[in-house]
Parts: structure tokens; sequence; C-alpha cells
């Protein structure tokens, strides 16, 4: 079996391949937001949100000389985060707090997956529960928008 092989997931929005990702973590909570475009180039006027619940395990790697995630399976779609089958993450982290604590998985028996944001020179890896996708409009999303603008 293939460790480590990342599918994508179709997202209902035109990510911006060369946007950079907002990420923001809150106990066992994160938000990856990231802009999104009309059609090729042109950037919309709202943004996407991944949200993540039951976070165990956040990171942000910078490609250095890769450009994305290095295994990941093909794909027609051009806006996608990822899903990585077979994690040896999950299972590296799954070992160390087992060495710790061998019980734990009665008191979180939580199925937790191993997803990938990528975004203009970075990828960020989030160990979680679950994700979902929401769309935030113009008016709420000015925050995002402004901060982008100093970057």
């Amino acid at each position: 079996m293939t460790h480590d092989l990342a599918t994508p997931v179709a997202l209902e929005v035109w990510k911006d391949p060369q946007g950079f990702a907002i990420t923001h973590h809150v106990r066992d909570t994160a938000w990856v937001y990231f802009q999104c475009w009309d059609a090729p180039g042109l950037p919309a006027d709202f943004i996407g949100c991944l949200q993540f619940d039951r976070v165990w395990h956040i990171s942000a790697r910078r490609y250095r000389p890769l450009k994305g995630y290095p295994n990941v399976a093909p794909t027609e779609d051009h806006s996608y985060y990822l899903w990585v089958k077979n994690s040896r993450l999950i299972k590296t982290l799954k070992s160390k707090r087992s060495a710790h604590d061998p019980d734990w998985e009665q008191y979180d028996p939580v199925d937790y997956q191993h997803y990938i944001v990528e975004s203009h020179d970075f990828y960020t890896q989030i160990v979680a529960g679950s994700v979902s996708f929401s769309r935030i409009e113009k008016e709420m999303a000015r925050p995002f928008f402004q901060l982008w603008e100093t970057i």
C-alpha cells in the first residue's frame, strides 16, 4: 500500500493558486482562509474557508525544492485541498501519544484524517476529525482582504 498518497478533494470555488492562505487556530479548531477567482486571474469578491474540527496537529511547511506536496494523485480539478491516505504522519503521532498514554484512544475515539492546504510557497498540514467548507462574502471578508493587501 502506498504511504502518504494525497487525493485531491474538489472545492466549490476557484482557489487562487498563487495566493497566500491565512491560518487561524484556536483550541481544537483551525480555519484556513484563501482568496478566490471568478475566472482565471480575476479576483472574486468573496473568500473561501476550510474549517477543521477536532484538530490534533497543525503545521506549515515551506516547499523548499518542491512545488507542492510531493505525492498527489492526478486530478482534472483546478481547485482542491488534499486528503492524505495511509498517512505516516498520523501513524507517528499515534505512536508517540501511545508511548505516553497507552489508553488514549478510549477517551479520544476520533477517526483522525490528514489534510493539506497548499498556498503560494507553503503547504499547511492538519490532522483533524473533520473538515467543512464555507464561502465568506465581501463585507465579512474585508479584514482578510486588508491583510492580504499588506503582504
